[in-house]
């Protein structure tokens, strides 16, 4: 397994997208495993890095999320700063909101 990457610090600062007009922002994520340093501990993440990419968006911004599950279990994401009125089903734990994504298949979270 590849080594975990911590995400970089500029991954958090969210200015780029100022003052653009709503428009729909497609993202692509794979989930894989990778070791934490110094322990012998497999965890999931999302393009190599932990955690997950950030996704930046403005208000009224369509968001269009592909994911592909490369775990050898089923795997969804849970997702912060979104409101999730009347999708809940997208969002949480596998097998308590959502079934999840089997191992090898995709899911588009729209």
């Amino acid at each position: 397994l590849p080594p975990l990457r911590p995400q970089a610090e500029s991954a958090f600062v969210l200015s780029r997208l100022v003052g653009q007009l709503p428009q729909t922002r497609v993202y692509d994520f794979t989930v894989d495993l990778a070791l934490r340093s110094f322990t012998v501990y497999a965890e999931s993440l999302a393009q190599g890095i932990y955690p997950g990419p950030t996704i930046e968006a403005n208000q009224a911004d369509r968001l269009v999320v592909h994911v592909k599950n490369n775990l050898p279990n089923a795997t969804s994401i849970h997702w912060h700063g979104l409101f999730q009125n009347g999708t809940n089903f997208y969002d949480g734990a596998v097998g308590i909101t959502e079934c999840g994504t089997s191992p090898g298949q995709s899911l588009t979270y729209k």
